[in-house]
């Protein structure tokens, strides 16, 4: 495919060391599992729909489980960032220009299934302006296990956080807007610990009346 040969798999490999697994004990005693990306020293971000209902969350990276003692939810744009002071994986660069453009490569990282992480090429499909960014629609397909994974370009910057797809139209991913990862990063004072989310509700599992207008036509 001619968009995965613009995009080096070795740019990508320094990178898995920044992508944790989030495991999720929720209420009820099952496991929740997702992805999320290291942006700041002991601070990883995955989505909200991942650990809203959870009593207890670790992250596994580096060949060991590590504790989460805070979390900072944005729960209307699905963005919860979890505190694991003692797990010390390298922050990724975040794309500070919003630069993205239709047909652009991009590779997605994420926990496909839950279990192994996987690498995935693609492009942009579709930019869809929504609340002060711009939601990414690509065909870097993923599945549940990778929500809150990285959607990055060809240098390794991190531009989008993987959140959710299409099920009428066929090869629909969507990405929430690096901007607002950048936007809302918390301060040490933020953090709340651990309980679950009851009204986390992101704007694109709300009802059709509610959707963003790009949405309407194909509901995820």
């Amino acid at each position: 495919m001619a968009v995965a040969q613009t995009l080096q798999p070795a740019t990508f490999a320094a990178l898995r060391g920044s992508v944790v697994r989030v495991e999720a004990d929720r209420e009820r005693g099952d496991l929740v599992i997702g992805t999320a990306i290291t942006v700041a020293p002991g601070i990883v971000v995955t989505n909200c729909h991942v650990t809203r209902d959870a009593t207890t969350i670790r992250i596994s990276g580096g060949g060991s489980l590590w504790g989460v003692t805070g979390q900072y939810a944005d729960g209307n744009h699905d963005l919860c960032f979890l505190r694991a002071p003692e797990w010390l994986g390298r922050p990724v660069v975040m794309n500070e220009r919003d630069s993205l453009e239709l047909g652009q490569a991009v590779a997605a990282i994420g926990f496909t299934g839950g279990t192994g992480m996987s690498l995935r090429f693609g492009s942009v499909r579709a930019l869809h302006s929504f609340d002060g960014g711009r939601v990414i629609e690509s065909d870097t397909a993923f599945t549940s296990g990778a929500s809150g994974g990285g959607l990055f370009d060809a240098t390794g910057a991190l531009v989008g956080l993987l959140t959710f797809r299409s099920r009428r139209e066929s090869g629909s991913y969507y990405s929430l807007p690096v901007r607002w990862i950048r936007d809302r990063l918390p301060a040490n004072d933020q953090f709340a610990d651990i309980h679950p989310l009851h009204d986390a509700m992101p704007f694109w599992q709300r009802d059709r009346e509610t959707l963003p207008s790009f949405m309407r036509a194909a509901p995820p």
